[in-house]
């Protein structure tokens, strides 16, 4: 087990592909860190550069890495504007930009593909930076909507609203209606299965697996004593992590949904969870800027 300190509280962090170094963003900074695990430090700082010529770097809203170790950063004041590096790289300087004159709520990877989507209020956009093309689409997003997943291959998109229901659109189709289901209680975070149409959605202190082209449940609800932040499949697909307030780990096996492991690292509540490309290792960060990077067999 590995403890790491942040400068500021953890807002997104990400593995790189070959599960050595843990990147992350703080809240409210203008770089990305990036740790060396093996040695438990900081190897370097990636700034969000500005793009006006003497302007400051911009705040970082959010990033994403889609492997082999493609980085993505983004910030949406006043207009959406994407930079993306190949990690490989020693430079910091980015390899590619892109700015999007329309107003984007969210941003997602597409899973094992170096591409991005973005969801607007009545379009989505897949953005490829190393083509530097991007496909439209225009449909209808329900008037209030707060999260977004994407499936693995890009073709299925889930949005939850305020009313507490979970939309299944079909990207190619928009005119089709969407699959709904109604959870009864607002939404914390979801995210699809990497190779299968299932979403994890964690919600009310519990999590449930749903089938995406039917609208039903594939799983049992699974509970925490408190509310969860944030649920994840391990990217060979054979486990299902969790974390919340209750401060605890919960890891079920996928073929069968039943708990095999429950974890405890003693750092209070949890809020962001990272898992390794290998599947082996995962992180966990608290409310107070500690990272734990630990085995999943620990």
């Amino acid at each position: 087990m590995l403890k790491l300190k942040g400068q500021s509280l953890i807002k997104r962090m990400y593995f790189s592909s070959d599960s050595r170094t843990l990147l992350t963003i703080g809240q409210n900074v203008k770089y990305v860190t990036v740790w060396e695990l093996q040695k438990g430090k900081v190897q370097r700082k990636i700034p969000m550069p500005s793009f006006a010529e003497s302007g400051p770097a911009e705040k970082i809203d959010d990033i994403a890495l889609c492997h082999p170790n493609r980085l993505f950063a983004w910030t949406d004041n006043p207009y959406l504007a994407v930079r993306s590096w190949n990690l490989e790289n020693e430079t910091n300087t980015p390899d590619n930009e892109f700015v999007c004159p329309l107003y984007f709520l969210y941003a997602k990877p597409i899973c094992n593909q170096s591409k991005l989507v973005f969801l607007g209020r009545n379009e989505q956009l897949i953005y490829d930076p190393l083509e530097n093309t991007n496909q439209q689409y225009r449909f209808v997003t329900p008037a209030m909507n707060s999260g977004t997943a994407v499936n693995f291959d890009g073709t299925i998109f889930a949005v939850w609203e305020y009313s507490q229901v979970i939309q299944f659109r079909k990207l190619q189709y928009p005119d089709i209606p969407p699959v709904m289901v109604g959870l009864g209680a607002t939404v914390e975070h979801m995210r699809f299965h990497p190779s299968q149409n299932f979403l994890a959605v964690a919600f009310a202190r519990s999590v449930q697996v749903f089938d995406a082209t039917t609208g039903q449940p594939v799983s049992p609800r699974f509970f925490h004593e408190k509310p969860v932040n944030q649920v994840e499949f391990t990217p060979d697909g054979k486990r299902l992590i969790s974390i919340g307030n209750d401060s605890h780990v919960h890891i079920w096996d996928t073929a069968t949904y039943a708990e095999i492991a429950k974890y405890d690292f003693g750092i209070g509540a949890l809020a962001r969870l990272a898992i390794a490309p290998d599947s082996l290792t995962f992180a966990i960060a608290n409310l107070k800027k500690e990272i734990v990077v630990a085995d999943l067999d620990s």
